[in-house]
């Protein structure tokens, strides 16, 4: 069960970072000038994806340094196929294509780090 909780905890952290990144550029973009101009906002909502682990990973699960090391090589790996295959549809001038593949990526590498770690302590 911890597992599933894992994965919907990281998706929903991604959708609020998208939320809120989607307000932050409309109220710069109502701003006089143009605010956002160089500025490499598509990496934004994939930061919010890292609170969920942090958070279990501070619930000192039985082989915590196990699951990190697996769910992070998960995502690099899987973070990478998916780079390539989204890089073929999206256009790569924005950097949509690695924020899709990341945020896709983050929710798999979520569960193998919770799958593989264990249960947490109980608090």
């Amino acid at each position: 069960m911890h597992v599933r909780a894992m994965v919907w905890a990281t998706i929903l952290a991604e959708l609020v970072g998208v939320l809120l990144l989607g307000l932050l550029l409309l109220l710069m973009r109502l701003a006089p000038g143009d605010w956002t101009e160089g500025v490499a906002w598509t990496g934004l909502p994939v930061l919010a994806t890292v609170r969920p682990p942090l958070e279990y990973f501070g619930r000192r699960p039985p082989h915590r340094a196990r699951g990190a090391a697996a769910g992070l090589l998960t995502f690099v790996v899987l973070g990478g196929a998916l780079l390539l295959v989204t890089g073929q549809w999206v256009p790569a001038d924005e950097g949509l294509d690695g924020v899709l593949a990341m945020m896709l990526a983050a929710p798999v590498a979520t569960g193998v780090f919770a799958a593989v770690s264990g249960p947490a302590a109980a608090r």
